[in-house]
Parts: structure tokens; sequence; C-alpha cells
């Protein structure tokens, strides 16, 4: 169990009571608990809580307890009763700060109650009461990430750039008592400020930053009376019915110490070994007491010589400094000891960038209602991200990504430490495909292909192409199975094969004559034959992709035909009209608006 000393300072006038719990530094207001009973402790006070709030190492803490001074008062000198107020002596303390060292504290709050009461039956009272309560406080280890020693800016710990570059703060300040910061740096830097220089870790690797916290206390080592003043025998039997000098002694009641005594002498040292005469944490001044101890067979009382209010930042450490007050002086010595130690390391990492993967692609086919797959090695990534044209794809996290439209395509990847990088574009283009069936007719000895577009054409005879047959109309030199070919560079369609075969015409038939009009029409048109000399015949309509619309066996044709046909229902655009004989074949283009 560890003691922390925490001293306060009550004045009792007239009844009124003030409680200073130097606390001014704490963020909250200390809080009174109206509900503690007055008679805490049988008349004797004390607090209401004797546990504190569990409080975390590393972590800001505060909290507020509830006290009685104690009901009544004995004047030591006279024995007379001094009764405050009901009411007039409830007070309130309150712990803050920082805690750096887990464990389990007995927090002891030491009261020095200065008391004067005017015209009592006894005359003016002016005493000195000292008392003292404990209370416990349990802190924790610090289960919160990270250092609590001290913090860093930017509040990051490791990077993939070439540097990171850190502010550095203590957090831990025993101030007012000296604290000591020792900063070790990878890098090569050392600093003993609480705020050391800009830090720039800027080589690959793991590095840290250490810090070595100590706060120490001060302790008195020495005590030295040169001299005292003269009232020592004064009204004091002892030195009055013996020839001699006091009986010195020191008191120091806010360290709860008495020395031993030296007998006759005006002039002594007391020595203390590092340690034995501890000054409590925060407190930076005290009042020493030089008092002259008188034989009990006197009936009186110890003679109070001088006291001198100590304040230890007027001393340097190490070194004896002068005191005096009343014709009494003499010097003191201070050092200090470590108290607390508190050393915190934190690590930080400073990575390459993993390199760019390198893009694969599975085809160079690239016309439209084809597929291509990017992919990369995915052996020293664990995450990845596609995108095109800068725009992340919702749901593209894998190592391969089917790619189905044009556009500039990348991956971020990233790897085990947390470093990210893109590869470099890959531009993907999808070309447009010519119709799936290109479309054409035979008319008037021409092959005429109807939805050729802008796209490259090629005329094929028994699949061979025909050099040179790169228009949209061709005229087969020969008999044979005939196809066409559009083509947007790599992406072609080739059609169905058709057979163009020349028939002779008897010479019966070198006068007929075919005549449709009007052409073009809206749909309505006439078909005239002359001088035909038929049998019969099959006439037939088909549109451009083959699709006969119309067919009709016609006997008995005489020297002239005609008729009237009407497909104003069909849609406007090229069609091909057939008449068939017994051993030979007449085709018209007809066009509906």
């Amino acid at each position: 169990m560890r003691v922390v000393v925490l001293f306060l300072s009550v004045l009792l006038t007239l009844g009124f009571v003030q409680a200073d719990a130097q606390c001014s530094k704490c963020q909250s207001t200390c809080s009174v608990d109206s509900s503690c009973p007055a008679d805490l402790g049988y008349g004797r006070g004390g607090v209401c809580d004797t546990i504190l709030d569990t409080a975390m190492a590393g972590n800001y803490y505060v909290d507020s307890l509830t006290f009685y001074v104690p009901y009544q008062f004995t004047d030591p000198g006279t024995g007379y009763v001094l009764k405050p107020p009901q009411g007039d002596t409830l007070g309130c303390l309150q712990v803050c700060g920082t805690p750096v060292t887990p464990g389990s504290y007995e927090v002891k709050f030491f009261f020095q109650m200065d008391i004067t009461a005017k015209n009592t039956p006894v005359g003016d009272v002016n005493r000195t009461i000292d008392t003292n309560y404990t209370v416990l406080l349990e802190v924790l280890p610090d289960t919160s990430d990270g250092v609590s020693s001290f913090s860093y800016d930017p509040p990051f710990t490791s990077t993939c750039d070439d540097s990171l570059a850190l502010n550095f703060e203590a957090l831990v300040d025993g101030d007012p008592n000296p604290t000591m910061w020792q900063w070790t740096f990878s890098n090569g830097n050392t600093s003993s400020a609480k705020e050391p220089p800009l830090q720039v870790f800027d080589t690959t690797g793991d590095h840290f930053a250490q810090l070595t916290t100590t706060i120490f206390e001060y302790t008195i080592t020495e005590f030295v009376i040169n001299d005292v003043p003269g009232n020592y025998a004064q009204g004091s039997c002892g030195e009055l019915t013996t020839v001699g000098d006091p009986d010195l002694y020191i008191k120091i009641p806010e360290l709860g110490f008495v020395s031993p005594v030296v007998d006759n002498t005006t002039s002594t040292t007391w020595t203390f070994s590092p340690g034995d005469l501890k000054v409590p944490m925060g407190k930076t001044q005290f009042k020493v007491e030089i008092w002259d101890q008188d034989p009990t067979w006197c009936n009186g009382t110890d003679d109070s010589l001088a006291a001198d209010q100590i304040y230890i930042n007027n001393y340097s450490m190490g070194t004896p400094g002068l005191w005096s007050s009343g014709g009494a002086s003499g010097t003191i010595t201070f050092d200090t000891i470590p108290n607390t130690v508190v050393k915190d390391t934190l690590p930080i990492n400073v990575y390459d960038n993993p390199e760019p993967p390198a893009l694969r692609q599975s085809s160079d086919s690239l016309c439209q209602g084809d597929s291509l797959q990017l992919s990369y090695p995915a052996t020293n990534y664990l995450f990845s991200k596609w995108y095109r044209d800068s725009t992340a794809i919702p749901g593209a996290n894998d190592t391969a990504l089917q790619v189905t439209q044009s556009g500039n395509y990348k991956v971020r990847v990233t790897d085990s430490n947390g470093c990210t990088t893109f590869s470099e574009d890959t531009s993907v283009t999808f070309l447009q495909t010519p119709p799936k069936d290109p479309a054409f007719y035979y008319a008037n000895g021409e092959l005429i292909a109807t939805n050729a577009g802008s796209f490259a054409i090629q005329w094929y005879l028994d699949g061979s192409p025909i050099p040179g047959a790169n228009s949209t109309t061709f005229e087969p030199p020969e008999e044979g199975s005939y196809t066409l070919a559009l083509s947007n560079e790599q992406c072609q369609t080739q059609s169905d094969s058709f057979y163009v075969e020349f028939t002779n015409v008897p010479s019966n038939m070198s006068n007929a004559s075919l005549n449709v009009y009007p052409n073009p029409n809206e749909g309505r048109f006439t078909v005239a034959l002359n001088r035909s000399q038929w049998n019969e015949m099959v006439i037939s309509l088909q549109d451009v992709t083959g699709r006969e619309i119309y067919r009709e066996q016609v006997k008995q044709i005489g020297n002239k035909w005609s008729k009237t046909f009407n497909f104003a229902d069909e849609p406007a655009g090229v069609y091909l009209l057939t008449i068939r004989g017994d051993e030979y074949h007449l085709k018209r283009k007809v066009i509906f608006r």
C-alpha cells in the first residue's frame, strides 16, 4: 500500500470554516454532499466516503469528497471546550491529476486548523490543531491504446511515404516537483525538453520514440541551527534553576516530523539520509518550528523559540541555504530523489509503397458483344479496387475484372502494411460490330448490299474474297455461291450464301418485257408483262432479308398480262420482285417509300 499525502488548511473564526484543498487546477467544481451526516465519526469529524472512485493510469482523474472537521475542540492550555455553530463545519475536498503508476494508494488529507475565539470565559483563545483523514484510491493499469505519457502529432505511427515527421509532447509533469524527460529516438536524436524538436524518420523500416519520465520528490538532508534568541530562559524553570543552554528540537507539523532533542546548546545539526525526511509530493513550502524542551517537573510547557516558513524553490539542491526568524538562524539543505518513473515506447514504421501491379488481358478481340478479362498477380497484395475512367466500380474487388465497356482501367492494391498503389492505366476500346446478318439481293444482274452502312465491304465467291469487290453493288462475273462480309478492323460479320445462276432466254422470249410502275411507290404498284408467250409463271416479292411476303402461281398468261398489287402495310424499303417461268426468270427492284 502506497501513501499519498495532501495538506489542507482550515480556519475557524467565530464559527466560520474555510477549506482549501489546493486544487485550483482541477477541471471541475468541487461539489459538497449535503447528505453527509453531521455526527460523522462520533463528533471527531472525517470524510463521508472512505474510498475514492477508481482511476486509470495515464488518464486524467478528478473526484470530490465531503468532510466534517471535528464537532468540538478542547483547548489544551485551558481545557475550555469550543463548539463551532452546527452546520459550519462542512467542507469539500477534491483530488485531481493524471496518475502515472497503477496500484493501491492510501490518500491522507492533513488538516491544520487555526482556532480563534474571542471573549471566552478563559479569555481569547488562539490555537493550531493538526488532524488527518485517510481514504483509499485504486489506480488501474492503462488499457487504452498507444502510449500514455506523451502525445504525438499528427496522430499516425506509420507511413507509406518516404518519411514521417512527428511533433512530440510529454504529458506527465510532476509540477511543482522537478520532472526530468529523457527522449530517445531511433533516428539518433535525443532530447531533455518537454516538447522536443520535430523528429523526422526518413529511412524505410521499424523506428521508435521512447520517453522516460522521472518525477522527483524533495528530501531534507540537513538542518542546522546556528543561533537562537535568548527568550529560552524567560519564564522557563528549566533554565532559571539550572545553568545551561536550551534543549533544542524542531517540529515540522506538515511533514509530521519532530526531531530528537539536543541538550544544552544554542546550535546543533540534524543530518538525514536521502529519503528519511521527505517532503510530500506537490508541496513546496512548510513551516519549521524551533523549540526548547523544559522538564516535566516544572509543570510548564516547552518554549517556542522561533518559526520560519521555508520555500523550497528558494534553495539550490545539495547546497545549504540560509533561514532565519525571530533571532534564530541556520541552514537547511535539500536534495531530490526519484519518486515515480514512467517509460513509454512508441513503435513507428516507415514502409515502401508496393510496386504497381502489371495488368494482364486475356484477349485482343475487342468487338461489341465480346468481353475482356483484366487481371494481376495477387502474390503481394491483400485488397484491390478496380476503377474505370477514375471512378470506382461497385463490387469490383477481385484480382480479375471482366470488361465489357470501353474506358481507361486501373486497379488500386493494398499490401499487408496498409500501403496502396495504382497500376498504370490500361485503355480498352470495344469497336462497333457490323450487323449480325449482312443483307443483299440480286437484281438486274447485280448483287446489292442493303445494310452495309459505313463498314468495309468484301464480296466472296465460293468462300474466297473477290479482289476489288468492295462496293455496295457488285456484278457477278460468273455463276456460283456469293456471300457478303462487313468489317470494322478485326470485327467482322458474314451473310448466308446466295447462288447466282445465269439462264438463257429462248428466242420466243427475246422480245418479252417486264414493266413495274410506278416505281418508287407507296406500296401500290402494277406489274405488266408483254409478249411473254408463257404458259404459266410464279410471281413473288421478297424484302432485303429474303423474307417472302407474297407468292402467286399464274397460268394461261397469253400475250399480255398485268396485275396491280397493294402492299401499303409493309414498311418502306427495297423489295425484290421475281417472275419465274419454266426455263428462265426475270427480276425487278421495287422501292416502297
